[in-house]
Parts: C-alpha cells; sequence; structure tokens
C-alpha cells in the first residue's frame, strides 16, 4: 500500500513539473501561429518614456542622455522621471538636465510609496499616445524605442515587449533566461505575452489600467490588462536594452524571489487573471506562472516519495536527484565549473530557481510584499 502511494505521489509530481518547465513549451510550439506583427513603418504618435528611480545618482544622467540620443528622440515629447524619494542627487540631477530640454520632467514621491505609485503618477501626467517604461540600469540600442513603437503599426497590438540583454552573464541563471525568453517568443507567435521585462516596454496610453498601492509586478499588470481589453502583447527581439554589469548570483536570487512572489500577488489582487471567462490566456499563465511557483513542493514530493518506492526504483531515482542537486550546488564549491560545466549551470539554475520559489511561497504566505521594492528590483517577470 505505502509503495502504490508512493508511487502515485512520484508519478504526479514528476508529470506537473515536466508540464510546467517542458510541456508548456512544447504545447506554444505547437499551436498555431498567428499573423506575425512585424512592423513596416513607423506607426504615428508621440512618445512618452517613464522612469522610476530611487538613489540613482550614479547612472541617471546617461539614462536620460541615452533617450535623447536615440534614432526616435524627435518624437519623445516627455522624459518623466518619477523620483521614489531619492536621498542622493538623483533630483538635482534630473533638475539640472531638464532646464536644458524642457521634455524632462521631474516628479516626485515624498514617501519612497514604490515603482507601482510612481507609474501612476508618471501616467497621470503623461500626453503621448504611446508609452515607453524603462529603468535606469539599461542602455537602450540606438534604434530601440523606434521599434518597440512602430510595432504598433498592427492595429491589434497593444503592448510590446523589447528583449534584455545582459553583458558579462555568465552564470547559473545564464541558462534560465535563455530558456524564458525562448518561451517568450512562443509566447507571442501564438497570440500574446502577458508579462514583459520592466526595463523595456511600451504600451498605447489608452489600455493603462491604475496599478494597485505597491504591487510588485507592473510588467505582468499592466499587460495583462493590455490582453483583457482584447489586444495583444508581442515581443519584438529588435529592440534591445543592455544590462552592462556582471551580474552577481546573490543579487538574481533576490530578483527572482520577487518576481515569484510577484506572481503570487498578482493572482490574489487581480483574481480574473485566471478567469476564463475574462482572460483569454488563463492557462497559460497557469502553467507558466503560478505552477513553476510551486515547484519546490513537486520537487520535494517528487524526493520523499521516490525513497519509498520498491527496489530498485527507490535507489536510482532517489540516487539520481541526489546526483542532480550535487551538481546544481558543484559551481558554488567549486566557481570554475560556472564557465566550464554547462550541465551544472543547467542544473544550479533549475535549482536556484526553486528555491527562489519556496522563499516566495513563504512571502506570499506572510503577505510580506512591501519591502519588494528596492533599487534593485527592476528585472524579469
Amino acid at each position: 500500500m505505502l509503495e502504490a502511494t508512493a508511487a502515485t505521489f512520484f508519478l504526479l509530481s514528476t508529470a506537473l513539473l515536466l508540464v510546467a518547465y517542458a510541456g508548456y513549451p512544447l504545447l506554444l510550439s505547437l499551436l498555431p501561429a498567428k499573423s506575425p506583427s512585424t512592423p513596416i513603418e513607423s506607426a504615428d504618435g508621440n512618445i512618452t518614456v517613464i522612469i522610476v528611480a530611487r538613489n540613482e545618482a550614479a547612472r541617471i544622467e546617461r539614462k536620460i542622455r541615452n533617450l535623447l540620443e536615440q534614432s526616435a528622440a524627435p518624437r519623445i515629447s516627455q522624459i518623466l522621471v518619477v523620483s521614489d524619494h531619492s536621498e542622493d542627487d538623483t533630483v538635482d540631477i534630473v533638475r539640472t538636465l531638464a532646464k536644458d530640454d524642457d521634455r524632462i520632467l521631474l516628479l516626485e514621491l515624498e514617501d519612497g510609496l514604490g515603482k507601482a505609485a510612481g507609474l501612476n503618477l508618471g501616467i497621470a501626467h503623461a500626453h503621448s499616445e504611446y508609452i515607453v517604461f524603462s529603468d535606469v540600469r539599461q542602455r537602450f540600442e540606438l534604434h530601440a524605442v523606434e521599434r518597440l513603437v512602430a510595432t504598433f503599426s498592427d492595429p491589434e497590438v497593444g503592448g510590446v515587449a523589447g528583449e534584455l540583454r545582459f553583458e558579462n552573464d555568465a552564470n547559473v541563471l545564464e541558462t534560465y533566461w535563455k530558456y524564458e525568453t525562448a518561451i517568450r517568443k512562443l509566447q507571442s507567435r501564438h497570440d500574446s505575452l502577458l508579462g514583459c521585462a520592466g526595463a523595456i516596454y511600451a504600451i498605447r496610453r489608452r489600455l493603462f489600467v491604475k496599478l494597485p498601492e505597491r504591487l510588485i509586478l507592473d510588467d505582468i499588470w499592466v499587460p495583462a490588462h493590455v490582453v483583457f481589453a482584447g489586444y495583444r502583447v508581442i515581443y519584438q527581439s529588435s529592440a534591445v536594452a543592455i544590462e552592462d554589469r556582471h551580474v552577481v548570483a546573490e543579487e538574481e536570487f533576490g530578483k527572482k524571489v520577487r518576481t515569484l512572489a510577484g506572481n503570487l500577488e498578482i493572482l490574489q489582487r487581480c483574481p480574473k487573471i485566471v478567469s476564463p471567462t475574462q482572460n483569454r490566456l488563463w492557462w497559460s499563465f497557469l502553467l507558466h506562472k503560478i505552477l513553476r511557483v510551486f515547484g519546490p513542493v513537486l520537487l520535494l514530493a517528487a524526493l520523499i516519495s521516490s525513497i519509498f518506492l520498491p527496489w530498485p526504483w527507490n535507489y536510482m531515482l532517489a540516487g539520481g536527484q541526489a546526483v542532480f542537486y550535487l551538481l546544481a550546488m558543484a559551481p558554488r564549491l567549486v566557481p570554475s565549473l560556472n564557465h566550464n560545466c554547462k550541465l551544472c549551470r543547467i542544473c544550479g539554475s533549475f535549482a536556484l530557481l526553486n528555491l527562489a520559489a519556496a522563499v516566495a511561497i513563504y512571502k506570499a504566505s506572510t503577505h510580506n510584499y512591501s519591502k519588494l521594492w528596492t533599487t534593485r528590483s527592476s528585472g524579469t517577470s
């Protein structure tokens, strides 16, 4: 009886893990593709860029000048910088730049209310047809804004996600990000994304829906409401933002905790995202976002149940999992393996993602979301 129960738990947990990480992208690849939204000519209309910043004195001038040097700069009518209770020279730097260019406007949040409040304030002052959202740390390639907005020449497109690339990104999460990028391309090919990289995405202004106070993931809330309105959010790989830095694993771990906890928060604060009658992509959110959050529960169930399987399956399957976790930990013990062992990076990426999910479940269970927005919270949903 015990062995039969163990076998049931093992097969069920393993099957759900396969659906989350392999079955979902396989399903997307098999679904029919919609007509491609390839930019033919630039869509008419001005552009507002909104950036929320906190204590970014070291980088804010470089970011603004990068926007002013865009090929689409003549169409950028506003660059709105929302300072989220900055305590350094961020405000003074923006004010100085604004003296030389009246397109630059400084807005201030006095109480550290977070990115959601900053974006709501920015939208309230925006008057362009198209809104581009970005963070401070990334630089846009020359034609990034132009290629984002050109995609709106398709009337079915309500939002566009650009491509975020990392330089000097040889770490355990590099493999995961490449995998996630491939999934986003498949989502766009089939229908629409439900999430974007917060560093580079754009929407039609009229489709913006006010963000709830202190919401973590604007880059799911905003595109999801574009989909609710009947439009598509397209992945535009030719619109590129580059983050030039050495990736720190601990920092990436914190960002993944934030993103995964944010997925559960979205589920709580916007339940229609999983309503078949209100969201045509409800199944995509469940399979891609929610099922993955519960990966550590499924992994633990698979490990424990495999111990109670009949011989020799218990030795083979439990032993195989032990080897997997040893490979995942190897780059931490021998840092050179981070570069030299692709299998170790794959295992490490998967294990780190699920460790982050375990922490995210704890954060969600205690409703401890409020401190997850920091100056380093920019990332990918």
